[in-house]
């Protein structure tokens, strides 16, 4: 009786001895391609060597494992889901382990934003309560952890419109993996502005995380309709090392029109509602309401810019490409600045041609934005006269980066069936400079004919 007790003594013993030093201490749930049997793994660890495990078995929360028949090797375990005989969950779950007599010997827990393609999971230092996505993959071998290791990564962020001419302003920010091979968080910026380069919508920062290759957000902000806007994205701040930050900003300027008119009339019309604001000065940039119908005519461009005697601002051309149809839209026009003092105060007309109608409007410029100009004294003269000299300062009323109104304020004809760009002096400077090299060319030609003849 008494070598019973002693031997029933010694199992418990043993038993809770083997329960007190094991531990699941690595996990893949995630391999690198398609999930697998083979592939996934669990790693139990033991401060003890050559453990032999009969008949205890790895659950998680929706499924008992198999009965595990099987022996350290060393202080490490290492299976596989043939072994405990189901697929560990990309999104996160508790594991459990149990011994022979169902007592459960140890438990991890992981998350779904711990969970990184080929990345495991597991205790460190090895056997510890401290659970981290590790630094490299060790079944067998002892984990390995560091602090601050920011893999390489390329992100981008784009915002997306069906067309450049919407009827409601509804928008999307996608935010795309380019490059990289771990999940990664974005602290998002995103603001609205109006023609009036005021901040329409301003959105509190959003921080968008356990993103793996891309994310969308989707927006639909009431605005008020019939004016221009411009929408901002930009990515402050990112979990891993963006090799490329200059797709970490974009913008895209739209038009939200008051509504689609469409009155299937023949002859086209061209009116000027409205120019603001009241008092304008050279330099200024004005807004214009315009209400454009392309009846039923083959002709699709139209004309708007200032002028007196002569031109008081570059060309912007409209092309309405849908006939039958109403734009409602307001358009900023930036009006020369007088540095130079080559204009008159005095009145003005704005003038909107094409569809085979015109229309001008009379408005007054008075004075000019002198924070657009600069004064510098330059003595010029033997006696000392100084001669005082204007020069143009850059405007820093401008949209950058992708969508610079003063080159193309909205180049997508066939999303919106209306385009509208701004001519440049460098187009007519380029356009001067290729017709005198011809005339060049015509006069050598007949040179060398003359002398030949």
């Amino acid at each position: 009786m008494s070598k019973i007790l002693i031997y029933v003594f010694l199992i418990v013993t043993f038993s809770s001895f083997v329960n007190g030093t094991v531990y699941i201490n690595e996990i893949l749930p995630n391999p690198e391609g398609s999930d697998s049997y083979s592939k996934e793994f669990i790693e139990l660890y033991s401060n003890e060597s050559n453990i032999t495990l009969e008949n205890w078995k790895i659950n998680d929360s929706n499924s008992e494992g198999d009965l595990l028949n099987l022996n350290f090797s060393g202080n490490f375990l290492v299976l596989d889901g043939n072994d405990y005989g189901f697929f560990l969950t990309n999104d996160g779950e508790t594991l459990y382990l149990y011994d022979n007599n169902n007592n459960l010997v140890d438990s991890l827990t992981y998350s779904n934003n711990e969970v990184i393609e080929n990345k495991s999971i597991g205790r460190f230092p090895d056997g510890s309560s401290n659970i981290k996505v590790l630094t490299e993959l060790t079944p067998g071998f002892s984990n390995k952890f560091e602090e601050n290791i920011v893999n390489d990564c390329d992100i981008e962020v784009l915002v997306e419109t069906n067309s450049s001419f919407l009827d409601d302003l509804d928008f999307k920010v996608k935010i795309n993996k380019i490059y990289g091979q771990d999940k990664f968080n974005v602290t998002l910026e995103r603001e609205i502005i109006n023609s009036n380069f005021d901040i329409a919508k301003k959105y509190d920062d959003l921080i968008v995380d356990n993103i793996l290759n891309h994310r969308t957000l989707s927006y639909s902000p009431n605005l008020v309709k019939g004016e221009a806007y411009l929408i901002k994205a930009k990515i402050k701040d990112i979990t891993c090392n963006d090799i490329n930050n200059e797709n970490n900003y974009y913008e895209k300027l739209v038009y939200v029109r008051k509504s689609d008119n469409s009155k299937n009339e023949s002859n086209s019309k061209l009116e000027i509602e409205k120019i603001s604001p009241d008092i304008i000065k050279f330099g200024d940039i004005i807004k214009i309401d315009l209400n454009i119908y392309r009846g039923n005519t083959r002709k699709y461009a139209i004309k708007l810019w200032g002028e007196g005697d002569k031109k008081i601002s570059d060309v912007i051309t409209i092309h309405a490409n849908e006939k039958f149809t109403n734009y409602d839209l307001q358009i900023p026009l930036k009006l020369y600045d007088n540095c130079e003092n080559k204009f008159k105060d005095g009145k003005y007309e704005l003038m909107l041609e094409g569809l085979d109608e015109s229309e001008k409007k009379e408005f007054n410029v008075k004075g000019m934005n002198e924070k657009l100009c600069k004064i510098k004294e330059i003595i010029v003269t033997k006696n000392d006269t100084k001669i005082i000299k204007t020069e143009s300062k850059k405007s820093d009323l401008k949209i950058s980066n992708k969508n610079n109104y003063s080159e193309n304020i909205i180049n997508d004809s066939k999303a919106t069936g209306l385009t509208v760009f701004q001519n440049s002096n460098e187009k007519a400077m380029r356009s001067a400079i290729y017709l005198f090299a011809l005339v060049v060319v015509l006069i050598l030609i007949g040179v060398i004919l003359k002398k030949n003849a």
